[in-house]
């Protein structure tokens, strides 16, 4: 004989009060199973799992009628189909159906929205001030003033303007080099050969350069006080090295034109910014002149040392002293500050004598004599030391 026990959800099968979520399905004795029973009047019947989704869904469809509470949401069926009295007890609200506005069928009057938009020109923004406050002349007036002595140098600013070119040095190195001067790759030059070019460019074309005095960077960059007859052109320039000749390749073309008044606009408290195309020209024109008597390294010059000044730092080098020069805007006048800048070089001396100081210590000094008997990392060491260096015959 089956009995009926109490499912998971709470409540008997077939009990007409609630249990909960239940999915009990009542308990049986061991060894024995509850025969199917015929459906009885009153009581709930059977359904399957995709009916009673069917049931709920058409449930869920209709919001405004007042549904049967049921108990138990499981298979246990312990639930009742009778609607609770609590709840036909509770006064229900009027459920208000949201309805968004459709596409309007009138077309929209365009020109009925731009009488009511107010008109804004392109003029209708902040004006910019003609004029801006003028500072005083004088900061300060009080106290005793004193002098200092500072490594700033005004500079007396000229009017005009001054014409930026581009320039490409090609190396006759290789024959498709000297073929081609638009070739991207091109073997870069030292600085100071570059400009050696550029001097023999203008003793053998001044006539056709205007009679123009160009400054030179060392790289891409030329300025001259005229204009140049030409907008491009390419010159083919002698030079000559170590007792050797060699024809190099000079492709000059006009880049722009630099105006020097608009920094004087400047301290004439016309505009705020300062223009530094002005800048970088005045920096190439003044370190122009002491990079063709010194030697130029970046963008410092340097000297060399006199014989009676001892400058050997060991090991092959000495050092040089030099400056370093870079055009500042000041508050009240362009000003060319010089900083002072030491750097090492090879000492010139013979390569016996330059292995000795390199490869000797502090306590075993190397002779010649013993140059022969080298160890392998000391010539590895003087290959690094050595690599890139020219050595003269």
């Amino acid at each position: 004989m089956a009995t009926r026990g109490p499912g998971r959800g709470g409540g008997y099968r077939g009990d007409r009060r609630g249990g909960g979520p239940g999915r009990g399905r009542g308990r049986a004795r061991d060894g024995q199973h509850e025969p199917p029973q015929p459906p009885q009047p009153g009581r709930p019947q059977e359904v399957s799992f995709a009916e009673a989704m069917r049931r709920r869904a058409t449930q869920a469809e209709q919001p405004l009628q007042a549904r049967p509470q049921r108990g138990g949401a499981g298979r246990g069926h312990g639930g009742s189909e009778e609607p609770s009295p609590v709840v036909e007890q509770m006064p229900r609200e009027p459920q208000r159906q949201r309805v968004l506005p459709g596409p309007s069928r009138e077309p929209l009057d365009m020109a009925a929205v731009k009488e009511t938009l107010p008109v804004v020109s392109e003029r209708a923004v902040i004006p910019r001030q003609a004029t801006f406050p003028v500072r005083p002349d004088k900061c300060g007036k009080m106290g005793r003033p004193i002098e200092l002595l500072a490594n700033h140098f005004a500079i007396q600013l000229p009017d005009g303007d001054v014409y930026h070119y581009d320039v490409t040095i090609i190396p006759p190195s290789k024959k498709e080099e000297a073929k081609a001067p638009d070739q991207k790759k091109i073997r870069c030059l030292s600085t100071r050969v570059n400009r050696l070019v550029i001097e023999n460019l203008v003793a053998k074309y001044r006539g056709e350069l205007n009679k123009c005095l160009p400054a030179y960077d060392g790289r891409k960059n030329l300025y001259t006080r005229r204009m140049l007859p030409f907008r491009e052109r390419t010159f083919n320039v002698p030079f000559t090295e170590d007792e050797r000749e060699q024809m190099f390749i000079v492709h000059i073309q006009y880049a722009a034109t630099v105006n020097l008044d608009a920094l004087h606009a400047v301290y004439e408290r016309r505009v705020r910014v300062v223009p530094q195309e002005v800048i970088q020209a005045l920096d190439i024109i003044m370190r122009h002149g002491p990079c063709v008597t010194l030697t130029p390294v970046g963008r410092s010059m340097f000297k060399a040392p006199t014989p009676n000044m001892n400058s050997s730092i060991g090991g092959g080098h000495e050092v040089w002293f030099g400056y370093h020069t870079s055009v500042r805007p000041a508050q009240w006048k362009p000003l060319l500050n010089v900083d002072r800048s030491a750097t090492a070089f090879y000492e010139a001396i013979p390569v016996i004598e330059f292995m000795c100081k390199l490869l000797s210590g502090s306590q075993h000094p190397l002779r010649p004599e013993h140059i022969r008997h080298l160890s392998s990392s000391q010539c590895v060491q003087l290959s690094k030391e050595l690599k890139g260096v020219r050595v003269k015959g």
